[in-house]
């Protein structure tokens, strides 16, 4: 149990599932009020640039320190 309370707090994976559900949300057509604000081009701005932040950090600082070798590389 405690594995996964440690698993989704990570911010890039929480931030991954809202995008996953919101998305989802958004392919179904629902017509409902909830889906078309979470769909809203403010709520998607924000999602993207939540998810985009992670992926940078990771590419500015991060990515010098993972030297894959073996099976890995």
């Amino acid at each position: 149990m405690m594995g996964l309370v440690v698993y989704f707090g990570f911010f890039t994976v929480l931030t991954n599932l809202l995008a996953a559900l919101v998305m989802t949300g958004h392919a179904a057509g629902s017509r409902t009020p909830t889906c078309k604000s979470a769909a809203s081009p403010v709520v998607m701005t924000t999602i993207t640039a939540a998810v985009t932040m992670p992926g940078a950090v990771y590419f500015l600082i991060l990515r010098h320190t993972w030297k894959p070798e073996g099976a890995q590389f």
